[in-house]
């Protein structure tokens, strides 16, 4: 019977010294790695174009008419605008005026774009908030593109251009005076 215990013990302690002694018989899990990769980069956002209307007629843009679309004397006082004899149209310091352009294909039609129009005053793409080069307009801030929005602010004579799909419209020429 000595004996049984003593193989017993002596089987016990094998076991033991087995399992690494007497902490938990649960072994230590040993991490699995996972493969690692690159992350994808998030593209750049890039500007999108001023969506084209499907109802218009189909492009290519061959022409951009300009206009005058109104002028304001304060208030919400709108006035009528005439062309002077060499063309050009007056307005005053203190207006605010709104100028239009209308995209045209070659059938004269209104028509699809692809681009957002460039408005240059005297050749320059003047910023929002900014001012020509003559002094002439301060230009406005616009949710629509199509229409440019100033004040004028001084006097002089200036050029109005729009541009848009590679294609320039004519010259809307301005005359600014004091009242």
């Amino acid at each position: 019977m000595n004996k049984t215990r003593i193989l017993v013990g002596l089987a016990l302690s094998v076991g033991l010294v087995g399992c690494g002694g007497g902490g938990s018989s649960n072994p230590t899990p040993v991490p699995t790695p996972t493969p690692t990769t690159a992350p994808t980069p998030t593209p750049a956002p890039t500007p999108s174009p001023t969506p084209t209307p499907s109802n218009l007629a189909p492009g290519p843009v061959y022409a951009m008419g300009i206009k005058v679309r109104t002028i304001d004397t304060g208030g919400f006082n709108y006035r009528e605008f005439f062309e002077n004899p060499d063309g050009s149209i007056t307005v005053f310091i203190g207006e605010f005026v709104v100028f239009d352009s209308t995209p045209r294909n070659r059938a004269g039609e209104e028509c699809q774009w692809i681009g957002t129009p460039v408005w240059f005053i005297e050749d320059v793409d003047v910023p929002e908030g900014g001012t020509d080069p003559k002094g002439v307009f301060r230009r406005r801030g616009s949710s629509q593109p199509f229409l440019l929005r100033t004040d004028v602010v001084g006097e002089g004579r200036v050029r109005i251009q729009v541009f848009l799909d590679d294609v320039f419209s004519r010259f809307l020429e301005i005359v600014a005076r004091r009242r």
